[in-house]
């Protein structure tokens, strides 16, 4: 078992007692993403652009304190990208997985969120996979149809902590591309329906 794979074992070890006690909210959501560029292997003054692409996700929240949640949340996303090496198409699969806090600022039925949290970057190109620390914050909002519906839209951004000279995007000793900097950043913007149990 890896580093990630024990820490979100203990992180859901740790908030079993406050999902038992709050009932749980499933949360299906999609939405458009748009990412930092990449850099070309050869020549790092020249920029790559990743295509905005659609992303899917789900979270589980569970009511920790009247006004707070406590989360756990999953985001795919998929970009394209066409090399100067080879002038192919290659993709880039992403993977969010991310233990989050959840502030509520409730007007009646209608509420504001506030989220941060950490988690882990799951990212994928060709037949290679890396795992990298990453962070997490969104403002959403909620409106809220009765006590078990509500309808949910958020702005969120990812910040990821990478290698530059990560291999990723490599193969055969051929790289397609390569991060430009230290830390990646990936924006989304969805909206979703909630349902609590």
């Amino acid at each position: 078992m890896n580093k990630m794979a024990i820490f979100f074992s203990l992180l859901c070890f740790c908030s079993a007692s406050s999902i038992q006690a709050a009932g749980l909210e499933f949360t299906p959501w999609f939405g458009s993403s748009f990412s930092t560029n990449l850099k070309s292997s050869t020549n790092t003054s020249n920029s790559i652009s990743l295509n905005n692409a659609r992303n899917y996700g789900f979270s589980i929240a569970w009511q920790d304190t009247p006004n707070g949640q406590g989360m756990l949340q999953i985001n795919r996303v998929t970009h394209d990208f066409t090399s100067a090496i080879d002038n192919k198409t290659h993709s880039l699969d992403i993977i969010y997985a991310h233990f989050n806090g959840v502030a509520q600022f409730k007007q009646q039925q209608y509420i504001t969120t506030v989220s941060i949290g950490f988690g882990a970057t799951i990212a994928k190109s060709g037949a290679t996979r890396k795992t990298f620390p990453s962070f997490t914050s969104a403002l959403g909002t909620r409106y809220e149809y009765n006590k078990h519906l509500a309808l949910v839209t958020e702005a969120r951004v990812y910040a990821s902590l990478i290698d530059k000279n990560d291999q990723l995007f490599c193969q055969n000793s051929v790289c397609s591309a390569k991060f430009g900097n230290a830390l990646w950043f990936e924006s989304i913007v969805s909206v979703g329906i909630a349902y609590k149990f």
